[in-house]
């Protein structure tokens, strides 16, 4: 679904969310896992001029959390609410007619919320 008016577009979409995670447990070994989730997302682009402009994307995901490959086999550590806004900066080819290709690039900062421990865990952070 697309909405716009004058130098403003505004977006429905799905995107996927794929944690890049690193950590290593030290008393019974293993790694941990966080899941990938695909979730609707809401986004603002606002067009510089034809060819220039600056997208906000926002969601939240929630995310299963695991301890994997431990001495004590995978153990469910419970679940944390991702919100990773997103800000681009595009370049619009505008010599094609019916398509709308872009480059462009841009920053991440994702904040963690309302971590729940699982059963065997008594803080997830």
């Amino acid at each position: 679904m697309v909405a716009q008016e004058k130098n403003w577009k505004a977006r429905v979409r799905v995107i996927s969310v794929s944690p890049n995670e690193s950590a290593k447990i030290q008393v019974i070994g293993g790694d941990v896992k966080i899941s990938n989730e695909v979730v609707p997302e809401l986004d603002f682009t606002y067009y510089f001029n034809k060819n220039w402009a600056a997208e906000l994307i926002l969601a939240t995901t929630n995310h299963d959390v695991k301890a994997i490959g431990t001495s004590a086999g995978n153990i469910p550590l419970g679940d944390v609410w991702l919100l990773p806004p997103t800000l681009t900066f595009q370049y619009h080819l505008t010599s094609l007619k019916n398509i709308e290709p872009y480059i462009g690039a841009g920053i991440n900062y994702t904040i963690f919320y309302k971590a729940d421990s699982g059963a065997v865990v008594n803080n997830v952070k």
